[in-house]
């Protein structure tokens, strides 16, 4: 059957945010964020998937499949982030939960690719806000000026095998990072939601929605990786 079209509007306050208090404070611009996974989302990706014998865990997609997967749901997408290079075997105890669970973030972050995909990530955003200054026809030497003065505006898809996990919890890292940063991010939209298992907590059980202090230490460290904490960076 073809994946689900309602999406998700994540309502979990584990994303953490890091937005300056002061009420005069102007965001660089804004960033929406969508998960998705390749199995639970479009049909045309299901199929590939089927097509392949690691299924969505291991098939390799190019982003222009990717983004008209997206224009198809009517997603911005202008980065695309692939969230699967995380194995981790010994997390089976945290399968009924999303991504939003604190364990299931503080074991991405600590895992032994994410300083790798991570930088990885800032690249491809870095070059998108840059992109994306062009297109608004100004000639500024800096693109984050631009990004205020014009409000741009950037979409984000991270997407995993089925939506659930890594792409969730690696959504929640880069929407504090971004926020940090002074751009404005609203709540992220999950676009597999609705194919989360019954069995599954879709991120409403207690754990989820009242991390613990250390899940913001967590996060931080992750935005301490990204970089000093300019935007200009």
């Amino acid at each position: 059957a073809a994946p689900p079209s309602a999406c998700h509007r994540s309502s979990s306050g584990s994303a953490g945010g890091a937005r300056p208090a002061d009420k005069a404070f102007i965001p660089l611009g804004s960033v929406l964020f969508v998960t998705f996974g390749l199995e639970t989302t479009d049909q045309e990706l299901y199929d590939l998937c089927l097509r392949h014998p690691g299924g969505g865990a291991s098939v390799k997609v190019d982003d222009r499949e990717l983004r008209a997967a997206m224009a198809r749901r009517r997603v911005r997408a202008d980065v695309i982030i692939d969230a699967r290079p995380f194995p981790d075997p010994e997390a089976h105890n945290l399968t009924r939960h999303t991504g939003h669970n604190h364990e299931i973030v503080a074991r991405l972050v600590k895992h032994r690719n994410f300083r790798r995909w991570l930088l990885g990530v800032k690249k491809k955003f870095r070059a998108a806000v840059v992109a994306a200054t062009e297109r608004s026809g100004c000639n500024s030497d800096d693109p984050w000026q631009t990004a205020a003065e014009e409000r741009l505006m950037l979409g984000i898809a991270v997407y995993c095998r089925a939506g659930k996990h890594r792409s969730v919890a690696g959504s929640i890292i880069l929407r504090h990072i971004l926020q940090a940063e002074g751009w404005d991010c609203p709540e992220i939209s999950h676009l597999s939601a609705n194919r989360w298992s019954r069995s599954c907590c879709k991120g409403q059980c207690q754990d989820c929605r009242w991390p613990p202090p250390s899940h913001k230490d967590v996060l931080d460290s992750a935005y301490r990786l990204w970089g000093d904490g300019s935007p200009h960076r």
